[in-house]
């Protein structure tokens, strides 16, 4: 089973995805600068959180990672209550060839203008619930 067809349960632990609804996937850390926000679903604990990058390191002899810190879905330039600091996203964690218990499902975070969001290979929009 690939990354992109493991089940995501409802409802997930974490502090959720807010107002955010997923965007592009993001499965290469060269997809992410300093400042992205991303929709996070970690398979291991069964948690949606909102994940806010801090640093990248694309040319590490052990692999592309980057890292980031869990944030507040309502106000990102807080860390979420509870948050451990920074956790380290390597590329096999993000495109696993077989997702497992230690998979973590990345897409952008986006934030919708009115309740709509544009589905981006479409251009249609539609109501967000």
């Amino acid at each position: 089973m690939n990354v992109n067809e493991f089940p995501v349960v409802d409802p997930a632990k974490g502090s959720g995805f807010g107002p955010f609804v997923k965007g592009e996937p993001i499965t290469s850390p060269k997809q992410v600068k300093v400042g992205d926000l991303l929709c996070d679903y970690t398979i291991q604990f069964d948690a949606r959180n909102i994940v806010r990058v801090t640093q990248t390191e694309f040319d590490a002899a052990d692999g592309e990672h980057f890292y980031g810190i869990f944030v507040d879905p309502t106000d990102t330039s807080k860390p979420r209550i509870g948050s451990t600091g920074e956790i380290n996203f390597w590329d096999w964690e993000i495109n696993p060839v077989n997702a497992g218990a230690c998979s973590t499902i990345l897409h952008r975070a986006i934030l919708p203008a009115n309740g709509h969001v544009t589905n981006q290979s479409s251009g249609v929009s539609h109501e967000c619930h």
